[in-house]
């Protein structure tokens, strides 16, 4: 807006508002119109049509600091100093009023000076519907935060809930059969880790019973219409090989039908023993680490124990890895491990040291057997920590020790430790071929020597003639 010269707003700072129209243009601008003394009277007091006049009336003739809070006192001071001393006054400031009701409510006012006169005007907004907004805009966080506490609390429990429970559950999509939850039970009963069975489709990890009256119970599994006629079908757990009794409860989450479904041992089954329960407990819960390998030596199950002692963070860690990367002679160890495991479906000790992936060592004790069940032949090993003892190959050690004892007094020491020490290395050097089935490279790779060091240790203590020499 650029007025030209003769504008009345130019002339007169302001125009001249008659006075039966100055309340209507004021009611108009602001919802309170106050004209105060430099004492803080109020001369004049209006409201607007939407301001309640009957909460703001009775403070003409009345000092305005009766109508303030103690915190609004020291504002209103601040503008009365102001206007006082002809300096600058506040361009706005929020005060807050008690109410009849002995409640209190806001409101914005912009400070004005009448020239001429020992007064000065408020034109002041109601806050009180911003108060209610900010109030409701609490009252819902807070609501939102009590509900967010409560859900957390159901979630607790329902996840207490399904890690104690003994019956095997599995909540499951009804739409495609995905598993979206189970607990440890119904993860044993399929064959399975929880997180790894969470996203397949429970269907993938059942057959159909011999038994069942269902000619199609893998459609049957999903059907939210036959529950009544088909409450409970008849299945086999895949991997497991156990019969079950499926039962399932439909339900809603969040507009998505699901399925809570229990898995139950069919009772005309024969009872589970109790001792897999036992077994499964001592091999997830013993001090001695558990592998089991294919014939390449590829990991294809842990036990926890085990995937301590590497320093590995999880299984999927392992899977698929070789065992040789865990073994201080590597591919060596274990060529002679499996070799030795499958030739004679058994190996009763073998000592070594196991290395972790921090680069430390442990010395431990192997034993390992064949097991022919499933697809594919299995090794299951286990390994022994023995640090704690003098090392890996202690028990070969100490053989020639009492009979050191014995030539104490009948022979100088010289000659008591250097037959003593052809004893160790014949001992060494026997165990060393027995494992590696007689081929000599690996024996002497095995014990730390060259090959030609090795021949002649043989000829010496008279070895070269009773070995095959191949």
């Amino acid at each position: 807006m650029n007025p030209g010269s003769s504008h009345p707003w130019h002339s007169a700072g302001i125009p001249v508002i008659e006075p039966d129209y100055l309340a209507e243009v004021l009611g108009a601008a602001c919802d309170i119109a106050l004209v105060v003394t430099g004492e803080g009277v109020v001369a004049s007091v209006l409201a607007s049509d939407e301001t309640d006049s009957r909460s703001v009336i009775h403070w003409q003739s009345t000092r305005l600091q009766d109508s303030l809070t103690i915190e609004s006192l020291p504002k209103f001071q601040a503008v009365l100093d102001a206007f006082r001393d002809g300096a600058p006054m506040p361009r706005t400031v929020e005060l807050n009023h008690l109410d009849d009701d002995d409640g209190q409510f806001p409101v914005r006012y912009a400070t004005y000076r009448i020239s001429g006169d020992d007064l000065f005007l408020m034109l002041g907004q109601d806050l009180r519907h911003v108060a209610a907004a900010q109030q409701h805009l609490v009252q819902a966080q807070i609501a939102l935060e009590r509900e967010h506490e409560e859900r957390r609390d159901v979630d607790t429990r329902y996840r207490l809930l399904m890690g104690s429970a003994r019956d095997a559950f599995v909540v499951i999509a009804a739409a495609d059969g995905q598993i979206h939850d189970l607990n440890v039970s119904a993860a044993n009963i399929l064959g399975g880790a929880p997180d790894q069975l969470l996203g397949a489709r429970l269907a993938d990890h059942l057959d159909d019973h011999p038994h069942s009256n269902s000619t199609d119970w893998a459609a049957d599994l999903l059907s939210m219409t036959r529950l009544a006629q088909s409450a409970a079908l008849m299945v086999n757990a895949a991997r497991t090989g156990q019969q079950l009794l499926l039962t399932r409860a439909p339900f809603r989450a969040t507009g998505v039908p699901m399925l809570l479904c229990r898995l139950e041992p069919d009772e005309a089954s024969p009872p589970r023993d109790r001792l897999d329960d036992r077994l499964r407990a001592l091999v997830h819960t013993g001090l001695d680490g558990i592998v089991m390998t294919d014939t390449q030596g590829l990991i294809s199950w842990a036990n926890d124990p085990f995937v301590d002692m590497i320093g590995a963070q999880h299984l999927s860690d392992l899977t698929g890895r070789s065992l040789a990367g865990y073994l201080s002679r590597g591919a060596l160890d274990l060529e002679v491990l499996i070799e030795a495991t499958v030739e004679a479906g058994r190996l009763s000790s073998y000592t070594t040291w196991l290395t972790d992936a921090r680069g430390g060592r442990r010395a431990v004790d192997i034993c390992a057997t064949m097991l022919p069940e499933g697809p594919g032949a299995t090794l299951g090993i286990v390994i022994r920590d023995v640090t704690s003892k003098s090392g890996p190959h202690h028990a070969a050690a100490d053989p020639g020790a009492s009979g050191a004892a014995r030539l104490v007094g009948q022979a100088p020491l010289k000659e008591i430790v250097a037959a003593t020490t052809d004893v160790i290395e014949k001992i060494c050097i026997e165990t060393a071929l027995d494992l590696t089935r007689n081929n000599r490279a690996a024996a002497a790779e095995m014990l730390g020597l060259s090959r030609q060091s090795l021949y002649i240790k043989l000829r010496k203590l008279g070895l070269i003639d009773t070995k095959d020499d191949s």
